[in-house]
This record gives C-alpha cells, sequence and structure tokens, in this order.
C-alpha cells in the first residue's frame, strides 16, 4: 500500500474575501430603504398627525417617527429583495445593492423582516391601530403590488393604496377615528400618485418593456395614458379640501381659488404662484372648495389689468 505525501507547498492558500467597508455596507442599507421614498411618506404621516391636532409629547412622537421609518423602509427592503432580477434589466436600478451585487438576497431579507418586527413595538405603544394599518400597508405592498406589477397593469392603482396610508396612521396615532378628513388625505394621495407613476413609466418604457414589467402604457399606449394621467390629475383637484384643521392649519385644494379661513380670519389664499383672483365666499370647515368659474376669473384678471 502505498501513500500519498502531499507536500505543505502543493496546499494553495484559500482564497481570501476582501472586507467590504462598514460604511459602504451602511449605505448599501440604507439604499434597500429607499430613503427619499421612506421620508416622503414619513412628512405626509406627520403632516395628517399635526392635521388631526395631535399634541406635542417628544417620546410619542419618536416612537411614531422610528416606528413609521423602519415599517416603510421594511416594505422597500422586501420590494428589492424580490424584484432583484428585474431590477438588473433596468438602468435606472441597476446599481441597486442586490443587482449590483453588492449585497446577497438572504441579508437584504433578513435586514427587511428585522426592520419590520423592530417597527411594531414603537407603533403598538403609540396606538395599535396605527400598528395595524402599517402591518396591512406592508402586506399589500410587498406581497400583492410587487408580484402583480408583473401581470397586470391594475399593479398601477393597488400600489397607490400602501402609498396613502401613511396619513391614515398618523391620523390615528393623534387619537382620532378615521372620519371624512383622513380620508380625504387618503383619497388625495392616492390620486396624485396614480399620475406620478404614469409619468415615470412613459419616461421610462422601454426599461420597463426589457424587464417584463407590464405597465399602463404598454396596455393603453401613450395617448391613453396620458389622457388617464390628466383625469386623476383633475380627481385629486376635486377632492383636495380647504379647510381649517384642529390645529389651526389651512390646506387649500391646488390652483382652486378660494377664500380660506386662516388664523387671522378670512384671508385669500391660492396654492398656485399665479395671480389667480378669489372667489367672494367663504369656505366652511372640512368643506369642498368652491371653484371659480372661468368667466368670472377671465373678468376679474380684465379688471386687474386696467
Amino acid at each position: 500500500m502505498s501513500v500519498d505525501l502531499i507536500s505543505p507547498l502543493s496546499i494553495r492558500p484559500a482564497r481570501t474575501v476582501p472586507a467590504v467597508p462598514a460604511r459602504r455596507v451602511a449605505a448599501d442599507l440604507l439604499q434597500l430603504t429607499k430613503p427619499t421614498l421612506t421620508a416622503m411618506n414619513v412628512l405626509v404621516m406627520l403632516g395628517a398627525y399635526a392635521l388631526a391636532g395631535g399634541g406635542f409629547d417628544p417620546v410619542r412622537l419618536l416612537a411614531l417617527l422610528g416606528g413609521t421609518t423602519l415599517i416603510v423602509g421594511s416594505a422597500n427592503a422586501m420590494n428589492q429583495v424580490l424584484e432583484q432580477d428585474t431590477d438588473a434589466l433596468m438602468a435606472r436600478t441597476r446599481n441597486r445593492p442586490l443587482p449590483a451585487g453588492r449585497m446577497d438576497a438572504g441579508a437584504a431579507a433578513t435586514f427587511g423582516f428585522v426592520t419590520l418586527l423592530a417597527s411594531l413595538p414603537p407603533l403598538w405603544v403609540v396606538d395599535p391601530g396605527a400598528a395595524a394599518l402599517g402591518v396591512g400597508a406592508w402586506l399589500a405592498y410587498v406581497c400583492v403590488y410587487t408580484p402583480m406589477k408583473r401581470r397586470s397593469g391594475w399593479a398601477l392603482l393597488v400600489g397607490a393604496v400602501p402609498g396613502a396610508v401613511p396619513p391614515l396612521m398618523g391620523w390615528v396615532a393623534a387619537g382620532g377615528a378615521l372620519a371624512l378628513e383622513a380620508w380625504l388625505l387618503f383619497a388625495v394621495l392616492v390620486a396624485w400618485q396614480v399620475p406620478h407613476f404614469i409619468g415615470v413609466a412613459l419616461l421610462s418604457g422601454d426599461d420597463y418593456a426589457r424587464a417584463g414589467i407590464v405597465t399602463i402604457v404598454a396596455d393603453r399606449g401613450d395617448r391613453g395614458a396620458r389622457v388617464r394621467a390628466v383625469a386623476w390629475s383633475r380627481a385629486r383637484a376635486g377632492s383636495t379640501p380647504s379647510s381649517r384643521s384642529r390645529s389651526g392649519c389651512t390646506y387649500v385644494a391646488p390652483r382652486a381659488p378660494c377664500c380660506a379661513r386662516g388664523r387671522g380670519g378670512t384671508s385669500p389664499v391660492a396654492s398656485s404662484s399665479r395671480p389667480w383672483p378669489t372667489c367672494p365666499r367663504s369656505c366652511s370647515r372640512w368643506s369642498w372648495t368652491p371653484p371659480c368659474s372661468e368667466p368670472r376669473v377671465a373678468r376679474h384678471r380684465t379688471k386687474a389689468m386696467k
């Protein structure tokens, strides 16, 4: 029996994996949460909290901010985990951590679930209803909207629903029931997201087609998509309330002139920077915005020019 002896010099050393700097890992984890989108959701939630008359309790606000940030970031991270193959085919997403190969899918999924679990205790302490709304939005975004994007253009509308839940969370966290005011904010956000998504689809149609994502542009063509974007934009303007909230703030429909009651009495308010005239009508608390008719606007402009 012969025994083959292996010389120590013949053993190749194991290939060393270059260590990833901690700063790079932190930046990739932050990118998984889509920080700009997360910040927008948090700001909208805070706005609804203020409109609902939520008091300034630092501990409560910190818990609400932390819980909302974590659960929105978790949903965005899981969205990227499920879409890493399609992200690799699109120019605007191929540099994300997963398609670029800078992070393992298992690590990203673990991060998504950990942040989800970490978000629940602070939200539950603030208000169980806020926690329930957050979990419902997470499930709708991750489990319904994300896989639906490859099958139907209706995913556009489905995805707008969880994106409009943060104001409901803020309203409930302030101690208020989901009254008409809260649902108006929800409707405004839904109506805003649809034309926004249509615009993105119009600009990135080739990317979406390459990745196999079904959009309304592919279903209805460019003209049909543009018509629907305009229709949803008009619906948004029509659903925006003009009122004084319980916090004393005024909320006015975009480009819809009216008289809004501010803190110092009745003052003309218009969201547009153009010199739109105001109607000589007073807006009641949480009333629909009474838009001026075009002849009245033209007549006021003529007098202003004189």
